[in-house]
């Protein structure tokens, strides 16, 4: 084991201090930045033994092994949050028990309290995404089965400036219940048990009322912004959320007729999660994406997904341009589920009854994505409810949810290896503000398998 002077022992000191600091943990708050008060207990916990730790170590001088040096281990693990940074840290605590009696008995306090740690970050990160993790493939042999895939979807938030602002109010009455839903019961019909925390929020287009209106883009933008967040730290939704654009939330930025441009803003949006590891793979023009959680695949196609607007249609381009999706949806289930036959859930504002995304279109869709196992496609723009659909002469249906208005309600979906199932939580009066009460519909429950891809 190599030997390192004191000197350099506090350099790694204050390199541990650094690597924690950009992961995310919180397990060695600095001093006059965040207070020792705001830590978690295993983070103060962890902070007071290592301190303890490394002051037995400096005030044991040469007694570590006889020469005036100390031995130090580093523990290069998987950068992904709290649980593994606290196994790295009691590896660490127990080589540093080789150097010394003295320090062994610390030592092994320190990798006792970092087990208790891991674990409950552990059971955490099961039911609960941190800024730090969510929306990471986790592992790519993880399955449902392991930790159960819960998340929520809604739609057509339609956020207003001027008109009708008391739709702004009623979404955010929608938001505090997702916040307050974990840990309440599914509906008996779906099997009963907790409703386990998101892993994150689909928000499904038509975000905002007028994408290009002056005076009210910017407004409508703010207040989208201001409830939905992004990383589930950041405003009103405590959970990541990921939106895709919609007719309604204006065309390219280089049509824009006033400053916001709601399209230049999600691009922005998906860059910061691509850097953040929250998705995996963004589309060349960094509008489509596409992310892992746990065994699932998720493809965020934005309007529709087809390349183009059809010939047939001419229907108020650019606002209607799907600018490449289709081809995006090809080369990402290729390159990220392949013939894995992992479950693949696709996502866009439209549906299968969108009369400028038109049929012959749906078949090209429908087409594309057969060889893989897409067990739902999830749009909103139209209403509310569960259906299937398929080409007349297919034999497969595909499943398909209307997630509704975010003002009046929002799907719960949870999957796991054998099963999705999911419900529709609405308010019986989306107008009651104080209080709303909630009930289910569209109850959905549908046995999942997992078989390879096949190729035409």
């Amino acid at each position: 084991m190599p030997t390192i002077r004191p000197p350099y022992c506090l350099w790694i000191v204050r390199r541990l201090r650094h690597d924690l600091r950009n992961r995310g943990a919180d397990l060695m708050p600095h001093v006059g930045s965040r207070s020792l008060g705001r830590t978690s207990f295993p983070g103060r916990l962890t902070t007071l033994v290592a301190r303890i730790a490394i002051a037995v170590l400096i005030a044991s001088g040469s007694a570590g092994n006889g020469t005036g040096r100390w031995t130090c281990a580093a523990d290069e693990t998987n950068r992904t949050g709290n649980a593994q940074t606290a196994k790295g840290s009691a590896t660490a605590a127990t080589a540093q028990a080789s150097a010394t009696a003295q320090a062994s008995a610390i030592a092994q306090a320190s990798a006792t309290a970092q087990a208790s740690a891991t674990a409950q970050a552990s059971a955490t990160a099961q039911t609960a995404p941190t800024a730090a993790t969510a929306g990471k493939d986790e592992s790519p042999a993880e399955s449902p089965a392991e930790s159960p895939v819960v998340f929520f979807a809604t739609s057509d938030s339609h956020y207003e400036a001027v008109q009708k602002v008391e739709r702004n109010d009623r979404n955010r009455v929608t938001i505090m219940r997702m916040n307050a839903l974990p840990g309440q019961a599914w509906p008996e019909k779906l099997g009963g048990g907790p409703i386990g925390k998101p892993r994150g929020v689909l928000a499904l287009g038509d975000l905002i009322d007028d994408g290009d209106r002056a005076g009210e883009t910017e407004i409508e933008w703010n207040h989208f912004t201001a409830q939905f967040g992004l990383d589930g730290t950041d405003g009103l939704l405590r959970y990541p959320v990921f939106e895709g654009w919609g007719n309604h939330d204006g065309p390219p930025a280089p049509f824009i007729k006033q400053k916001r441009s709601v399209q230049a803003e999600l691009k922005k949006r998906n860059a910061t999660r691509l850097e953040r590891k929250f998705i995996g793979r963004v589309s060349p023009n960094g509008l489509h994406y596409s992310w892992d959680w746990g065994g699932v695949h998720f493809v965020q196609a934005n309007l529709y997904p087809a390349d183009r607007q059809n010939a047939k249609v001419r229907y108020s381009l650019p606002w209607h341009d799907p600018q490449e999706a289709l081809k995006f949806v090809v080369e990402d289930l290729a390159a990220s589920v392949g013939e894995s036959g992992r479950p693949v859930i696709v996502m866009a504002h439209c549906g299968f009854d969108t009369n400028w995304w038109i049929d012959e279109d749906w078949t090209a869709f429908y087409r594309a994505v057969k060889p893989y196992n897409v067990i739902a496609y999830f749009h909103g723009h139209s209403g509310t409810g569960v259906r299937q659909w398929k080409p007349a002469d297919e034999e497969k249906p595909l499943c398909v949810v209307n997630t509704g208005q975010t003002e009046k309600g929002f799907f719960v979906v949870e999957i796991t290896r054998e099963r999705m199932r999911l419900g529709y939580h609405v308010k019986k009066d989306p107008a009651v503000l104080e209080n709303p009460e909630w009930d289910w519909r569209y109850l959905f429950e549908k046995k999942l398998t997992q078989t390879p891809a096949t190729r035409p």
